[in-house]
């Protein structure tokens, strides 16, 4: 980040190698396109001294995120079932699961209100709801004869570790943090749920190196979100990642169904939507159920990747996905039955609050996710979530069990009152 800081006085007073001038050490340090350059001039000063300040700004936030990675480290020693619980948690009951009673408009409204990322409502989701689902709540094309059928047998289980990250709204610091859980967690998978940029534009290409140069040991899988662009999901396939687009992906054993989300929140590229939720939900529904036999539970696809929960709501009535995981909302949802299935929402691994740049040190509380997930099984065993204070320290929550998947369609109540814990 140091180099955004001396962009603006650098701007007019570097000279190239051929031309007079002398080297800056400041930007020998910082490093980058600008390493060899010279400057001159009276201007050159401003250079070094505003150069000089975003050093010990870097400096400081270095030194802030490696005291969080070393308190993640000394958190899984001191954890006792670091890597799994020590016991095999079982599904709970839902009391009266199968009756929804959530007004789904309402609770939409909701979450609009609550979003904390700075956007305003774009208007339509009350009447795009009503149009684009059934009376009780169902995805277009969806059907109660999608139910799944109860396993006929209890498989071996065959487990992997997902970790979980979302929102991190190019808060640089933290890449070491995700790269360090991952290691303690001994990830199969990083899913990204979306909004690694803050706008999506060319610069904050930085904002997915820093994660990616500290993710190169794991496969990362992204849905991307609003705050990311189309431009952001190529900077991210040329990190190697696998950036979801509305098909199905196998990654690890997993099979996986994702898109970018229907809409672009963007200060620098503008605010466009690309399609409306029901649409974007349909078109994941169409991907999930090819192929998908509503007999034979070892058809549906594993994990729905989406970022705004109010499409992935859209799309498990199909009974066609087991997990839908997804962010946006900057704070926990569930885990909750939903649909035909189960859903679970992140809060921001970036710290990100209303109102301020996760840039620096932390904000408020980020959370990284740790997901076990059975395929033999088809179905989620265990969450836990790695808390990371501004104080730089770090807790490992209790693992916690899945709610079991209901046999007829629910609505899950995404609003703030029903994820107090």
């Amino acid at each position: 980040m140091a180099l955004a800081v001396v962009a603006v006085p650098v701007v007019g007073v570097l000279a190239t190698p051929t031309e007079r001038g002398r080297p800056s050490q400041v930007l020998a340090e910082i490093g980058g396109p600008m390493a060899g350059a010279r400057v001159t001039g009276r201007l050159g000063a401003l250079v070094d001294t505003y150069g000089e300040r975003a050093i010990a700004t870097l400096r400081s936030n270095d030194a802030y995120y490696d005291e969080v990675r070393e308190n993640v480290v000394q958190a899984y020693a001191d954890d006792p079932a670091p890597l799994a619980p020590r016991v095999p948690l079982r599904p709970f009951a839902v009391a009266g699961a199968d009756e929804p009673d959530t007004d789904e408009e309402a609770a939409d409204a909701d979450a609009t209100d609550e979003t904390t990322d700075g956007e305003q409502p774009t208007g339509g989701d009350a009447s795009g709801d009503a149009s684009g689902e059934d009376a009780d709540g169902r995805a277009a094309g969806a059907s109660p004869s999608s139910t799944p059928s109860p396993s006929p047998r209890e498989e071996e289980p065959d487990e992997v570790t997902l970790v979980l990250i979302s929102d991190n709204h190019c808060n640089t610091g933290m890449g070491r943090v995700m790269g360090e859980v991952a290691r303690q967690a001994e990830a199969d998978v990083v899913l990204n749920i979306g909004d690694t940029t803050m706008g999506g534009s060319g610069p904050e290409a930085l904002c997915v190196d820093a994660l990616a140069s500290e993710l190169r040991d794991f496969p990362v899988v992204v849905a991307d979100g609003n705050h990311d662009s189309l431009l952001t999901g190529d900077q991210e396939r040329a990190q190697g990642w696998t950036v979801l687009d509305g098909g199905v992906v196998e990654v690890e054993g997993l099979r996986i169904v994702g898109d970018r989300d229907p809409r672009l929140t963007s200060v620098t590229l503008g605010d466009r939507e690309f399609a409306t939720k029901p649409e974007a939900a349909q078109v994941l529904v169409d991907a999930a159920c090819a192929g998908h036999d509503p007999d034979d539970p070892s058809t549906r696809v594993d994990i729905l990747a989406i970022h705004d929960p109010y499409v992935g709501n859209r799309v498990m009535p199909s009974g066609c996905v087991v997990l839908e995981l997804s962010g946006h909302l900057h704070r926990r949802v569930g885990p909750f039955q939903e649909g035909l299935g189960v859903m679970f929402g992140m809060s921001s691994s970036g710290g990100a609050t209303a109102g301020q740049l996760t840039l620096g040190e932390l904000p408020a509380t980020a959370t990284i996710g740790v997901l076990r997930y059975d395929r033999a099984n088809k179905r989620p065993t265990a969450l836990r979530e790695v808390l990371i204070d501004p104080d730089r320290s770090v807790r490992l929550t209790p693992w916690e069990a899945f709610p079991e998947p209901p046999t007829t369609p629910v609505l899950a109540d995404l609003s703030p009152a029903a994820s107090q814990r």
